[in-house]
């Protein structure tokens, strides 16, 4: 099974510096498996259709501005977004994106940026399976963070972030939430380029539309302290490397059940084999809260390599491969044998090529494959895309 995008994007992509960009974009979708669905199910029972693929449309409009002042500089996006759904008209809806950004500077030592972001799409439906109507969700979020440079070695680095996240529909696995967070740290650079950095991050939050429940240990709030190390390694000049390590606690003021902590960690290497090859590969570990009856959160370890050539001045070729393994974890009292595990593997190809100046093309192959013990989550799902984007 072959899901088929094709795609008309129409962008503002200047000759130069300009501040002001426009862009047009239209885009088709032949989705072979959008609900996700198990093989050998009844797709006309959970859908209503003899078969769960879909050819979605897309049309947006979207601005960009960047422009520098002085010691600042500003960036803005914005982009409106109509999706329309064939055969499952009730997934229809208008998606409104922005992305702004100040990268202020008070002096040359004393710098930060304070940003602002709003995403609206579906949740997906690998994990969501009200399968007979839409669910959109909106995530936003406002940060303010600054830096000041101690010497030519040293930097304090601290910010403030509020985020909230709501669903149309209710998502109890992943309520609807409002979180505040501070986090401090301090970072050490070397002539090399290479960096350590230690941060503290303290976050409390809130969940609303979903009442507090004794009875399925739903609770109202939580609090979350994340310790972390980076290390970023300039190896040469064609070879840099980050590795990442920290531990990460989540308590609850009512159900402790529901309290989790662990290990988060990573490492990635990047590889200029030469002029024209990009290689890399990537390991990290996280933890997320996926609250139901038999977990408490989610824990994610990801292997994942790519490659990119230049095949001539307007060409690349792409290759991506992701294996992720997800333990659900954490509720006190759950048989091992019933914690679900799941095993997704995803491989790409795509080809852009620019054939004129103003104008980007690309094509790719997508597949993924979920593994679950738990019944009905497996699925394979398989897409081929097209796309244009022509710059004015």
């Amino acid at each position: 099974m072959l899901l088929l995008t094709l795609g008309s994007n129409v962008s503002a992509l200047a000759e130069g510096q300009q501040d002001l960009l426009m862009s047009a974009s239209a885009t088709l979708v032949r989705e072979s498996n959008l609900f996700r669905l198990p093989p050998g199910v009844d797709a006309m029972a959970l859908v209503g259709r003899p078969s769960p693929s879909a050819t979605v449309g897309t049309g947006t409009l979207g601005l960009e501005f960047n422009r520098a002042f002085s010691m600042q500089r500003v960036e803005f996006e914005a982009s409106l977004s109509a999706h329309r759904y064939q055969n499952f008209g009730y997934l229809d809806f208008m998606a409104s994106n922005y992305r702004g950004l100040w990268r202020w500077a008070y002096t040359p030592l004393l710098t930060g940026n304070l940003s602002s972001s709003r995403t609206q799409q579906l949740n997906s439906f690998a994990e969501y399976q009200g399968f007979k109507q839409r669910n959109e969700r909106i995530d936003s979020q406002t940060r303010l963070d600054l830096g000041y440079a101690l010497d030519a070695r040293w930097r304090l680095l601290s910010g403030l972030t509020r985020s909230t996240r709501s669903n149309m529909l209710p998502l109890a696995q992943e309520a609807d939430y409002r979180l505040a967070a501070f986090d401090a740290g301090a970072r050490y650079l070397l002539a090399s380029g290479s960096s350590a950095t230690y941060s503290l991050k303290t976050t409390s939050g809130s969940y609303f539309n979903r009442p507090l429940s004794s009875s399925a240990l739903y609770d109202d709030g939580f609090r979350q302290t994340d310790h972390a190390m980076q290390l970023d390694w300039a190896i040469s000049r064609a070879t840099t490397a980050d590795f990442s390590a920290g531990y990460r606690q989540r308590s609850h003021p009512h159900y402790q059940q529901r309290d989790f902590g662990g290990t988060i960690a990573g490492a990635h290497l990047r590889w200029a084999a030469s002029a024209k090859t990009l290689l890399t590969a990537g390991w990290t570990r996280e933890l997320g809260t996926f609250e139901t009856s038999t977990s408490n959160y989610v824990q994610n370890e990801q292997l994942s390599t790519a490659a990119a050539w230049q095949l001539s001045t307007n060409a690349t070729l792409r290759l991506q491969l992701e294996k992720t393994r997800r333990d659900y974890l954490g509720l006190i009292g759950t048989p091992v044998s019933i914690r679900r595990k799941d095993h997704d593997r995803e491989a790409s190809v795509s080809l852009d090529w620019q054939p004129l100046k103003p104008m980007t093309m690309n094509a790719a192959l997508r597949e993924i494959r979920r593994q679950s013990n738990a019944q009905s989550l497996g699925y394979t799902s398989s897409a081929i895309s097209l796309q244009a984007q022509w710059g004015f």
